[in-house]
């Protein structure tokens, strides 16, 4: 086999993936969770993802997480089956576009009319329905975005991580 033929039947191949890899499909905040079964998914109670929370809201949702593109996803789900947040931390955000779905028109705005603050790496943006937060640092990228309207009774802000 030549060369070219080689790097010709190689290219295809990595071409071919990175079809693949872009239609990896990510939870959609707000709508309903459809379980991606390209996305190395897997399901883990509140209850039993970590025994040092504090009031795991008994329960009544469930956090979906995946790894895509280096980074780990987790999809919180409330027992009506509604995406309420999604956190995720790795190498790089993740795109915000595919994960704000309604959402991101209204980020977008509020983005544009956040104040920046000169040498810091972490932003928060709030609207009247979506909280986005972003911080980390190198190989370390971490977020969550989340509808403070669709928190289940009893579940915090803060359990979103």
């Amino acid at each position: 086999m030549s060369k070219f033929r080689f790097r010709q039947m190689a290219w295809s191949l990595f071409s071919g993936l990175g079809i693949f890899h872009s239609v990896v499909s990510y939870a959609v905040l707000g709508e309903i969770f459809q379980p991606s079964a390209k996305s190395q998914s897997s399901i883990f109670s509140a209850k039993d993802r970590n025994q040092d929370i504090s009031n795991p809201a008994n329960g009544s949702y469930s956090i979906h997480k995946s790894t895509i593109e280096f980074t780990e996803l987790r999809e919180y789900v409330s027992s009506d089956g509604i995406v309420f947040g999604v956190a995720w931390n790795g190498y790089r955000h993740p795109n915000l576009d595919e994960i704000l779905g309604s959402y991101l028109e209204e980020y977008q705005g509020n983005l544009k009319i956040t104040q920046k603050e000169r040498g810091r790496r972490n932003h928060s943006v709030q609207g009247n329905r979506i909280v986005v937060q972003k911080w980390g640092h190198m190989r370390n990228l971490q977020g969550r975005a989340y509808d403070p309207s669709l928190l289940p009774s009893g579940v915090s802000a803060d359990e979103i991580q």
